[in-house]
């Protein structure tokens, strides 16, 4: 677990650098660790390193793991697709869903999310227009945005 230490240390040293070529502040940028595949424990020592946004993109695993990390330090996003049928799940394990990419799937979440404290979102944009990948054409976002925005309990973040 030491790597891990040392590997964020490396990682948010490499931010900095970035931000400040680009004359950002460092506290502009919010760092997301990918911990799907990684066991509780590493996710824990993360969390020793002052990380506490992590990114899981299989709902199951997730399921598993947070109560198993069990830190109200840790704040959970779904990174990856998001089928439907797991969206029950998902409103109560994730702090923000990314990825969304049909206002099916918005609505979904927000028929499931209260009105007072609702699901932020990321919506998926192809704008490589590539057809094995999901996500709204450019063309069609004006249209889903408006259509989003009528749902309640979801809200997208700037």
């Amino acid at each position: 677990m030491s790597d891990i230490v040392s590997n964020f240390a490396t990682i948010r040293a490499q931010i900095a650098e970035a931000c400040d070529r680009a004359g950002r502040s460092v506290a502009s940028a919010r760092l997301v660790a990918v911990s799907k595949t990684k066991p509780a424990e590493a996710v824990t020592a993360a969390l020793t390193t002052g990380q506490t946004l992590f990114g899981e993109s299989r709902v199951q695993e997730a399921r598993d793991k947070i109560p198993l990390v069990n830190d109200a330090r840790a704040h959970w996003h779904l990174i990856g697709p998001l089928q439907k049928n797991k969206v029950k799940y998902a409103v109560n394990l994730f702090e923000m869903i990314h990825s969304v990419d049909s206002v099916e799937l918005a609505q979904a979440i927000g028929a499931r999310m209260p009105e007072a404290a609702p699901m932020s979102i990321l919506i998926q944009v192809n704008v490589g227009r590539e057809p094995q990948k999901s996500g709204f054409l450019p063309e069609d976002l004006p249209e889903a945005l408006r259509r989003m925005a009528d749902a309640p309990g979801v809200r997208s973040k700037d």
